[in-house]
């Protein structure tokens, strides 16, 4: 059967039968298209149904939206029936469901005048009273503090110790002490001065550096920075900075206690290099740190002195981004005194009409960058902007809201609450090697004025921040944090002793030697008997130690700087670890000439 099927002749007999079957069809069609009007199909009783019912809805949901279009009058019994009202009836619902712009963006100027700054009364800081720079240090960084640190640190290295979580540990760990960290501090200061890859070099025979070999030994140093801890060592799911809480408290408390900003402030982020494993890791493409963690940060304009931050853990799910960024802007202005007229510069990723008006009730100007698709942006000046000349802005008014487009080489969209309309300046462009005046409203060096501030502390801090690199997440923004107490406590040293070029570096140097102040962890030279040597006529016990050691004596018999052979075995009685059998034979017998020389 499938062989007849696939013969060429039946193929060919069964597509001529198909081709006249279906010719034979459209042919029917054609002509009944020709005799016959076209027909139209009656709309069935159940949409009739269905459309009546969507218009007693829409004119219910109109009389709860405007009572007084839609109130019952003695005619409008048959109103239903009449078909000629339909449409008038519409068109009226539609001008009655209309609302006003939220912002009546108007072209007729307004005077803005600003009220002056006024700060807040606050109890006078006593700082005559402090002099040098460890003093200024520890309004932000206390004693009581680096006590806590030290029950913590030794807490979580009397831990790892026993437990041997990660490699096998080099000797036994000794309780550190608070000096034992201000001179640990005082070195990594030191480190963020005389910069080093490795940690390791500083101690290195054609790299040392005595500041950091007379203070610590390279296996102590490196022990204490392994096992430094701010808070307890307890991860918690509902606080991702768990870790650091106590610190972030603490130097909260103490920068919003010891001083008060100016009227210009700053609110921007700030990166903090890190590229290992992190669910708060981020990327700014255009940052001098582009990976690593973001920080919030409000900063005094005069004095870039840092008032407030806050560290930012990650996307919430809950919040638009509009809504996520002004509640920043209003969580870091939180501790700042309402109605004394602050004036905060931001940028577009902030700025917004909504966030302004919120901060404009609560006694703050702001000015800022804008995105033109920001909500309630006045879209007409984007058109208007267009056939600008380079220099010539337009504008828009709300209230005290001006909103501006100013044509430089692009557009560029910026929004006050206590510049001027009509106000303009003159600011400095390059083209190739020569300098040109340009033209702008008042706004746009007020706004370059005011955002200077957290730029200026991340630029202070890239020439020699503290800290070493490490795989743990927690390390950097611990000493972001300490770079951030030294750069306020200088701020405060020199606007007590009024030197306005006195270099942070050289407070930094001054500082180091105060933490430091003479304290050694080294041992004094020379061997110190582990065990007392005693003569005896039989062997001593030899046994074999889970971590492996240098050889006693082929350390005795090496040049110093080179390390000895390593071995598992040790004599349990003297306490020392020995290669067998001939560094052990060869041991007791210098036992043994000892003792007799004794005798």
């Amino acid at each position: 059967m499938s062989k007849l099927f696939c013969s060429a002749p039946v193929f060919c007999l069964v597509r001529v039968l198909f081709c006249t079957y279906t010719s034979q069809i459209a042919f029917n069609i054609v002509s009944m298209s020709d005799s016959r009007p076209p027909r139209v199909r009656a709309a069935p009783a159940r949409l009739h149904d269905e459309q009546a019912a969507a218009v007693d809805y829409a004119a219910l949901l109109s009389s709860f939206r405007n009572p007084a279009a839609f109130s019952p009058t003695p005619d409008d019994d048959n109103s239903s029936d009449d078909e000629e009202s339909g449409p008038e009836v519409g068109e009226e619902r539609k001008e009655n469901d209309r609302r006003p712009p939220a912002y009546a963006w108007s072209s007729e100027h307004s005077p803005v005048q600003p009220v002056i700054f006024s700060p807040p009364r606050r109890p006078a800081h006593a700082l005559d009273a402090l002099d040098s720079a460890l003093q200024f240090f520890q309004l932000f960084i206390t004693d009581d503090f680096l006590d806590a640190c030290v029950q913590y640190t030794n807490e979580y290295a009397t831990q790892r110790h026993s437990e041997e979580q990660e490699k096998p540990l080099a000797g036994e760990w000794t309780n550190t002490t608070c000096e034992e960290l201000k001179a640990m501090i005082g070195c990594l200061i030191y480190m963020g001065i005389v910069c080093m890859n490795d940690t390791r070099d500083y101690w290195a025979q054609a790299t040392a550096q005595p500041f950091v070999t007379s203070t610590f030994s390279r296996d102590r140093f490196l022990s204490l920075l392994a096992n430094f801890r701010v808070s307890e060592d307890e991860e918690n799911d509902e606080d991702q900075l768990s870790k650091l809480r106590n610190l972030i408290d603490i130097l909260t408390a103490s920068i919003q206690q010891h001083h008060y900003p100016g009227a210009e402030l700053t609110i921007d982020e700030a990166m903090i290099l890190f590229k290992g494993r992190s669910s708060m890791r981020q990327h700014i493409a255009k940052k001098a740190s582009p990976t690593g963690f973001k920080v919030w940060m409000l900063v005094d304009v005069e004095s870039n002195y840092v008032y407030s931050f806050d560290i930012y853990t990650g996307k919430s799910k809950s919040k638009r981004e509009e809504n996520a960024t002004a509640a920043i802007v209003l969580k870091l202005i939180e501790p700042l005194t309402d109605d004394c007229w602050h004036r905060i510069g931001m940028d577009s990723f902030f700025t917004s009409v909504q966030l302004f008006e919120k901060l404009l009730s609560k006694g703050f100007y702001a000015v800022g960058t804008t995105r033109h698709n920001r909500k309630h942006f006045p879209k007409q000046i984007l058109d208007e902007v267009k056939e600008c000349e380079r220099g010539e802005y337009v504008w828009r008014q709300h209230d005290q809201i001006v909103c501006f487009s100013w044509m430089d080489k692009k557009p560029v969209n910026l929004l006050s609450t206590f510049c001027d309309a009509q106000e303009q300046s003159v600011i400095k462009r390059r083209a190739g090697r020569e300098l040109l005046d340009v033209a702008c409203p008042s706004v746009v060096p007020t706004y370059l004025r005011t955002m200077r501030g957290v730029d200026v502390f991340s630029q202070r801090q890239s020439y020699s921040k503290i800290g070493r690199r490490s795989k743990k997440w927690f390390y950097s923004l611990v000493w972001f944090m300490f770079d951030m107490a030294i750069h306020n406590a200088f701020i405060l040293y020199q606007k007590k002793h009024n030197q306005q070029h006195y270099a942070e570096k050289d407070f930094r140097k001054q500082l180091m030697d105060q933490l430091v102040n003479g304290f050694s962890s080294r041992r004094k030279k020379g061997r110190v008997p582990t065990a007392a040597k005693r003569y005896r006529d039989s062997l001593h016990t030899i046994q074999h130690s889970p971590s492996a050691k240098d050889c006693h004596e082929c350390r005795n018999h090496r040049s110093s700087g080179q390390r000895g052979r390593r071995t598992h075995w040790q004599c349990s009685d003297c306490n020392i670890s020995l290669c067998i059998p001939h560094c052990y034979n060869k041991h007791i017998q210098t036992l043994t000439v000892d003792a007799e020389i004794s005798e």
